[in-house]
């Protein structure tokens, strides 16, 4: 509150001991300062009301030591990032605890969904730009509060950002396999340059600078050359895999439900789903290396009689969506974790043993009631 009243050689010292500068020739006492400073009263009373809402969950979980520990190592990014690492982790750790506004006691929703629909506000608002919240502060503190026993919510972002870059690369390849330019002719040793020349795996493009451009399809098939039927057939390949994968994780996310589907075959569709976004790029990686290694080949070759070419951005698209596509098909594939080594039926374990000369049944203990009912707050 110093800051309302703060002038001369008072804001000064605020400035330099309330606020994280690394330029400062001061660092050590910054950090812990800092964050008990706030320039906006409307600011310190909201964090303080939501520290002082999640402040006795947060305790009873990690205990005093550990909550100081963690708030302190957490408000070093900022103040909304340390209440924000609270909220996070006491919503992981309870998603299923009842939350209401407190002007809207009403409408009471999960913590799970309030968490989400945080996050998602601050992605956008980190994506548009929008400036009444320090968003990048409340995704870092997001991050840093997903407790252990979070690890589901943990592998379910990990599976959306797979799947995200997945579809980008899967756009992408679709993008790669409809341009023009794969290869531009090359003006290497042209006075001018008053015309150009690029060709995709469809068609073959001319463009003059005024502008006007006239591309034609190829007239035959058989008769182009063997590398570009090829690549026409692995960019194809590429697409049919790319939208397979994509139906395939999205049915594997953790967080989308098949009947009665079980943990084990999710990973294992989810696992699926990574292969074959991993296929998708191998194959769009092949097409488009091959097409550019001709391309050089052509270069270079002193003996080439024909059109020399260079590579187009067409390629670099390709190369591009293959990185996409193999980067977020292995992230989909190591979120799929191992179930257990051994399967248990209906509560009964089974042991023969060979000294006993038969078979020994177990059965396991009863399971009360008030042991699987879920807690309210």
């Amino acid at each position: 509150m110093l800051w309302f009243f703060a002038v001369g050689e008072c804001q000064r010292s605020m400035i330099k001991y309330f606020t994280s500068n690394p330029a400062s020739k001061t660092l050590c006492f910054p950090m812990l300062l800092f964050t008990f400073s706030h320039y906006s009263f409307l600011h310190m009373a909201a964090n303080m009301y939501v520290l002082w809402s999640f402040s006795s969950s947060i305790v009873s979980m990690l205990g005093r030591e550990q909550f100081m520990a963690v708030y302190m190592s957490a408000s070093t990014s900022a103040r909304s990032g340390a209440i924000m690492t609270v909220l996070t982790a006491v919503c992981t750790k309870m998603p299923e605890a009842k939350l209401a506004i407190i002007f809207l006691p009403i409408y009471a929703f999960s913590a799970g969904n309030a968490l989400k629909a945080i996050v998602v506000m601050d992605t956008a608002g980190l994506v548009l730009g929008w400036r009444y919240f320090d968003h990048a502060a409340h995704l870092g503190g997001a991050l840093f509060g997903v407790q252990p026993s979070g690890r589901t919510t943990m592998l379910l972002a990990f599976q959306i950002l797979g799947l995200s870059l997945g579809v980008i690369g899967w756009c992408l390849e679709n993008s790669c396999t409809s341009s023009h330019s794969w290869r531009v002719r090359s003006h290497s040793g042209a006075v001018t340059t008053n015309n150009w020349q690029f060709e995709g795996l469809w068609m073959t493009c001319a463009a003059t600078s005024l502008g006007s451009v006239q591309c034609q399809r190829y007239k035959t098939v058989l008769g182009l050359p063997g590398y570009i039927q090829a690549c026409r057939a692995l960019m194809i390949i590429a697409l049919l895999l790319g939208l397979a994968s994509v139906i395939v994780s999205v049915l594997g996310l953790k967080c989308t439900k098949i009947g009665s589907t079980s943990e084990q075959a999710k990973g294992k569709i989810a696992l699926t789903g990574g292969s074959l976004f991993i296929l998708s790029g191998l194959s769009t990686l092949t097409a488009v290396s091959w097409y550019a290694a001709r391309v050089v080949q052509e270069f270079h070759d002193p003996f080439f009689a024909g059109v020399r070419f260079e590579l187009g951005a067409g390629l670099y698209m390709g190369w591009g969506a293959a990185c996409l596509a193999i980067l977020g098909g292995v992230m989909l594939c190591c979120s799929c974790k191992r179930g257990p080594s051994g399967p248990t039926t209906g509560g009964y374990s089974y042991n023969y043993s060979k000294t006993s000369g038969g078979q020994q049944i177990y059965r396991a203990p009863h399971v009360s009631e008030s042991g699987s009912s879920k807690a309210y707050v």
